[in-house]
């Protein structure tokens, strides 16, 4: 509105000017005009009288009745066609005074002007515009010619064109004036009242148009902000109107064209994207989202391993720009919750197992780390976590001491967390995102597009989760649920080369007089057994350490330290351990040993099975030198071994 009224006084003042322009150029022009045509006709009046009066002089003087000139002067005077004449007076020249005498007091010259016609034998003439009356005075010279129908020689002792005198003249104009000032008044009052008339209809034509370009702007203000409910009047039949009528439409289109986006990406996601508002930016904004999430799956599908599908999503919540978080995942039908991954993993740092990572604190994040493992508090039991327990959002912001295991600060400052699901057939997927409660809005508005990610990926995940139990079934020992020797032969290509850097403890542990307790107890008691010690063992070794039942009553631990002397503790340990438990079996409690043999990677070799042959001679050491004992591998064990 405020621009198109710009527009409009532009016009007005532009008009304006222009009109003052030709009301005074037309003003101007008639001042000039009428100036110079009274002038002129004064000035053909006083030629006619002054030709009448030179006639009529030379007349007299031919008659011989010159004296006689007063009178023929004052009945011209009293003429009413010439009774705008003031003054009129005939000059006698220096050559007539020479030939005839000095002149009468009224006939001498007395003005400048009149001097100065008798020595330059010119016309002179002015104009004086008073206040009262204006008086236009005219002198025009005699001159001696022989020419005509009076010759002026014979009377005159004078050569031809010199001056024998003058007329002057004085014409009052005011009646001229007057009768022109009325003309320029009714002139320049029909003038201004056509002018105000033009302008008039020039402004009552503009208006409806000066509207048109109103609603028009603030159309295309609206159409910039990305609102399409404007619409402009349709009131105007001509071009003008046919563009109303197209912006309508266009409006019309485009407000259906968007709405159509939201509602297909709103079946697409299940959910509404951003809406600030502005439709245009929002739909841009969402498609890119759109985009970002198809290309989020496509790659997801391509990861080999479900830990990899969880990166990507580490990925997305880093250029969300979320600083703190962490992954959980939940598992039915192993009844296990596990912590997947925090903002602050490094590859070096990923497990085998990615299920029992645990996250590496990255010192440039500061206290952003997150310190609550929810899985460890929750002893890794789904159940217990209220997010599966409900399947529903958890959001502290907005729901107070809902999760005990999250403890909350009483302090303004303390920090938002947000648990948001992703629940399918046979597994959950928990992202926690941590911040500031002045971030809280923020972060909200990140949630619907990681919900969309989330939802994406999940069919992913159950997708792999299901290929990784049935790999993990064909790897485990269905007995022990422990490693079998098929998963040691799949990791054993790489494993020293890929913790090479690393102090590494091969460990070989034997059942002592295990085939007694099949004898004499049978098979059940013995399967209990080995599974007994498999929980005992597993129980003992640290959550990245290995366990594979290596066959038969064999179990082989393969342990990550970093100092020497940590395989030995381990080891004795495990051995303690065994030997203090207990395994009922029916009336009896059955008691037993267990004899250990390891080595330590890269003291004695520096391949894989090597040491763990190693790891082996130790242990039948241990059993011929009186098993429940930890032996450690020597080359002298080989020696003895050669010489039995």
């Amino acid at each position: 509105m405020g621009q198109s009224r710009k527009i409009q006084f532009k016009l007005v003042f532009r008009f304006s000017i222009t009109f003052l322009v030709l009301f005074m150029l037309i003003f101007g022009t008639l001042s000039m005009s009428f100036r110079y045509l009274t002038l002129s006709a004064a000035k053909e009046n006083a030629l006619s009288v002054a030709k009448t009066i030179r006639d009529g002089i030379t007349s007299l003087m031919y008659l011989g009745v010159i004296s006689q000139r007063d009178i023929f002067l004052a009945g011209m005077m009293d003429t009413d066609t010439l009774s705008a004449i003031k003054k009129l007076k005939v000059i006698r020249g220096s050559r007539v005074i020479a030939q005839f005498g000095a002149p009468h007091k009224a006939e001498a010259a007395e003005t400048a002007m009149e001097f100065k016609v008798l020595e330059t034998g010119e016309m002179q003439e002015e104009l004086l515009e008073g206040f009262s009356s204006p008086v236009y005075n005219l002198v025009i010279p005699y001159k001696a010619s022989a020419k005509g129908r009076i010759n002026c020689l014979n009377c005159h002792h004078a050569e031809e064109g010199q001056v024998l005198g003058a007329i002057s003249i004085s014409f009052d104009l005011s009646a001229q004036r007057n009768v022109g000032l009325w003309t320029i008044f009714a002139i320049s009052v029909l003038t201004f009242s056509s002018i105000l008339f033009i302008f008039w209809m020039i402004y009552r034509f503009f208006t409806p148009y000066s509207a048109f370009f109103s609603e028009l702007q603030t159309g295309f203000g609206e159409l910039e902000m990305g609102h399409m409910h404007v619409r402009v009047g349709e009131t105007l039949d001509d071009e003008a109107g046919d563009v109303a009528k197209s912006f309508n439409r266009m409006m019309r289109t485009l407000n259906g064209t968007f709405t159509e986006i939201c509602q297909k990406v709103y079946s697409l996601v299940g959910f509404d994207f951003q809406r600030s508002g502005n439709v245009i930016t929002d739909t841009v904004h969402n498609v890119d989202q759109l985009l970002q999430i198809y290309n989020f799956k496509k790659n997801a599908e391509r990861e080999e391993t479900k830990f990899g599908v969880y990166v990507r999503f580490q990925d997305v919540l880093k250029r969300m720009g979320v600083k703190r978080f962490g992954i959980y995942e939940a598992n039915f039908r192993k009844k296990e919750f596990h912590f997947v991954l925090d903002q602050c993993v490094r590859e070096e740092t990923i497990a085998d197992d990615p299920t029992r990572y645990q996250g590496d604190l990255d010192p440039e994040l500061g206290d952003l780390n997150p310190v609550h493992d929810c899985a460890a508090l929750l002893e890794h039991n789904p159940e217990l976590c209220p997010v599966v327990k409900f399947k529903s959002r958890y959001d502290s912001f907005s729901v107070e001491r809902y999760c005990k295991y999250f403890p909350e600060e009483e302090r303004a400052s303390a920090p938002v967390h947000k648990c948001i699901p992703r629940f399918g057939a046979e597994m959950v997927s928990i992202i926690q995102l941590i911040c500031p409660k002045d971030q809280n809005e923020r972060v909200d508005g990140i949630v619907p597009y990681l919900k969309s990610y989330m939802e994406q990926a999940s069919p992913v995940l159950e997708i792999k989760s299901a290929m990784d139990f049935i790999k993990e079934q064909s790897l485990k020992d269905e007995l022990t649920t422990l490693y079998n020797r098929r998963y040691l032969e799949e990791i054993a290509a790489d494993f020293i080369e890929k913790y090479k850097d690393r102090r590494l403890g091969f460990m070989m542990l034997d059942i002592d007089h295990f085939k007694r307790v099949n004898d004499e107890q049978g098979h059940d008691a013995g399967d209990l057994i080995l599974r007994g010690i498999a929980q005992v063992v597993k129980k003992s070794v640290g959550s990245k350490d290995m366990v594979i039942r290596f066959g038969g009553e064999e179990i082989l631990i393969l342990s990550f330290h970093t100092r020497s002397g940590e395989t030995k503790k381990l080891a004795e340990k495990i051995r303690a351990n065994i030997e203090e438990a207990n395994f009922p079996y029916g009336n009896l409690v059955i008691k037993k040993t267990a004899s250990i043999g390891y080595t330590e990677y890269p003291e004695t070799a520096d391949h894989f099975w090597i040491c763990i042959k190693h790891a082996d001679i130790a242990m039948y050491s241990a059993k011929k030198s009186g098993r429940n004992k930890v032996v450690k591998f020597t080359p002298q064990l080989i020696e003895q071994m050669d010489k039995e």
